[in-house]
C-alpha cells in the first residue's frame, strides 16, 4: 500500500511545525515533507512524484517565502501532468486584505487559509483530500 504525502512548505518555522503536528495528530496515517521555501518545495514535490512506493495528495503552501513563492509554485503543480491532481491549499497573512490575491488561488484551484491558520479549517480541508 502506498504511503499518502503531504507536503507543507511555509519559511515561518512555528507555521510550519503547527501544521506538521496537526497533521500528524489528525491525519497519523500520512508523511509529512516539510520545506522552508519555494525550491525547497518544488525539489520535494520532483522526488516525491519519481518515487513508486508513496503518493502525494496534498500540498500546503504559504504565499510569501523566499525562492518561488506559493503563487507560483501551485502555478508550477498544476503545469505537470504527474501532479496538476493534487490539492493545494494556500495559507497567507495576506489573503484577509486581498480580494486579487484571493481570486489569483481560487482561479488555480486553491483553496486559501488566512493566517493565523485555525485548526478545524485545514483539518477539514484535509480531512475531504484524504478520504
Amino acid at each position: 500500500m502506498k504511503t499518502k504525502k503531504i507536503l507543507v512548505a511555509d519559511d515561518d518555522l512555528e507555521c510550519l511545525r503547527m501544521i506538521e503536528e496537526l497533521i500528524n495528530d489528525n491525519f497519523p496515517e500520512t508523511e509529512v515533507l516539510r520545506a522552508v521555501n519555494g525550491n525547497e518545495a518544488r525539489d520535494k514535490l520532483m522526488e516525491c512524484s519519481n518515487e513508486g512506493e508513496s503518493i502525494l495528495v496534498a500540498a500546503v503552501l504559504d504565499y510569501v517565502m523566499p525562492g518561488l513563492n506559493g503563487l507560483e509554485l501551485a502555478a508550477f503543480i498544476r503545469s505537470r501532468k504527474e501532479t496538476e491532481n493534487i490539492s493545494i491549499i494556500m495559507v497567507s497573512g495576506f489573503i484577509k486584505h486581498s480580494a486579487l490575491l484571493r481570486g489569483k488561488f481560487e482561479g488555480l484551484g486553491c483553496p486559501c487559509l488566512g493566517k493565523p491558520i485555525m485548526p478545524e479549517e485545514i483539518c477539514g480541508l484535509l480531512a475531504t483530500v484524504l478520504q
